[in-house]
């Protein structure tokens, strides 16, 4: 997960903005919900987030929170070997 760590370059990881590193694995868990919550709002017409309603929101909240997850375990297991 997150580690707190000097040298990124050596770790080959992002630093946030408030100093944190994220790996590799966690990125692209971030980025496959981002996706997912994209998608779900191009299928309704929308692009600007201020416009969704609360549902909608709250959908594509889920969408992110929900692909995020479900990437963190798939690549949990792939480098588990499960």
């Amino acid at each position: 997960m997150i580690s707190k760590f000097k040298n990124k370059e050596e770790m080959g990881l992002y630093i946030s903005g408030d100093g944190e590193i994220m790996e590799d694995h966690e990125k692209e868990a971030y980025l496959e919900g981002g996706i997912e919550a994209c998608a779900y709002a191009k299928s309704i017409g929308k692009s600007d987030l201020a416009t969704l309603t609360g549902e909608e929101w709250l959908t594509f909240c889920q969408c992110m929170c929900k692909n995020y997850h479900r990437k963190i375990i798939q690549l949990g297991n792939k480098i588990n070997n499960v």
